[in-house]
């Protein structure tokens, strides 16, 4: 929950910028996805450890009997290179490439919010509220909007 949080609040600092011009958003948009990361790591570490007991057999079976685990599986291997890349030789490195793989970073909050909503009982509407917001932040980036939403709320002071 706290990873999905931390990715969503990485996610806000883009259009919070674009949109109302509030700069400082992303100073702290890398450290929120590598916490994320952190937290993604503690995650699977406690579901492997506690929760299955370094059963790998076990595990195996259960990853492709349980969608929300083969789900969050992936979207956790997904972070790996954008947590590895985050740091700075990477970005001038990578160069238009840099942009591209980070990119991911919007199939990987899908992804983490379809797993939340495998993983909680029918009925919670919570995760449910977190896909809405996650596909928000999202439709904020398609660049009509985004001109539109700008041009709005600069013109509004």
């Amino acid at each position: 929950m706290i990873a999905l949080e931390l990715l969503v609040l990485s996610l806000a600092c883009t259009p919070l910028n674009t949109i109302f011009g509030f700069k400082p958003a992303l100073r702290v948009r890398r450290a929120l996805g590598d916490y994320s990361f952190l937290y993604t790591c503690l995650h699977f570490a406690i579901f492997v450890a506690l929760d299955y007991a370094f059963n790998f057999q076990f595990l195996s079976t259960e990853l492709f009997q349980r969608p929300y685990a083969l789900i969050g599986l992936i979207a956790g291997l997904l972070l790996i290179p954008l947590a590895i890349t985050s740091f700075p030789p990477w970005p001038k490195r990578l160069g238009k490439n840099w942009k591209r793989l980070h990119s991911l970073v919007y199939l990987i909050a899908a992804l983490a919010a379809i797993h939340f909503i495998l993983v909680v009982k029918q009925g919670v509407t919570e995760p449910y509220l977190w896909m809405i917001l996650v596909v928000f932040l999202l439709m904020l980036r398609i660049p009509p909007l985004r001109r539109f939403l700008s041009g709005f709320f600069t013109h509004a002071e």
